[in-house]
């Protein structure tokens, strides 16, 4: 990784955020973990600046917009962003299986977003379980679905991109997102 304050930005961002979610050091600690699980895969600053925001982002705790990341970040950040924002969005067809769309999707996305879906989904599966721990049912309110919709969605993730992941070479991040679940 180069030397550069683009990484550390974004951490500063992270640790600015704020929202319902952002209450507790350990929805912080999740994303820093997410981070720090694809530079240990890819040692790419733009993977990892991705990685540490695309929820922040998605959930609009900053008032940053993808605009703002491509000015702040650059293109390649915004890019990963944008393809993992994708990845991490998966439309349930009435027959409760990923819609063909969103397998292709998975086929053609990069391998950096795919290091990055990968450890998010493992890295958020891990922290609602965690949160359910101590906040019981109630940690599942995050998903409009709650519990049910919870555990369909990490398992979908878990399986698109878990092959993705193996057939990458990252057959430890496959193993540990598959265990997340």
């Amino acid at each position: 990784m180069s030397e550069s304050t683009r990484f550390a930005e974004a951490v500063a961002l992270v640790m600015s955020a704020s929202g319902p979610v952002e209450k507790s050091a350990s929805e912080k600690a999740h994303r820093l973990t997410t981070a720090a699980i694809v530079l240990t895969c890819s040692e790419d600053e733009d993977q990892s600046i991705a990685a540490v925001i695309v929820e922040p982002i998605h959930l609009e705790l900053t008032p940053m917009d993808r605009e703002d990341v491509r000015a702040r970040f650059g293109d390649k950040a915004a890019e990963v962003l944008e393809e993992v924002d994708a990845l991490m969005s998966v439309p349930m067809t009435p027959s409760g299986r990923p819609s063909p769309a969103y397998k292709r999707t998975v086929e053609s996305a990069t391998e950096g977003a795919i290091v990055v879906a990968g450890a998010h989904a493992m890295t958020a599966a891990r922290a609602v379980t965690a949160r359910a721990r101590t906040d019981g049912d109630n940690a599942w309110d995050v998903f409009q679905g709650g519990r049910s919709f919870a555990a369909w969605y990490f398992k979908t993730l878990a399986e698109g991109l878990g092959g993705s992941l193996r057939e990458l070479g990252y057959t430890d991040l496959a193993l540990e997102l598959n265990g997340s679940v």
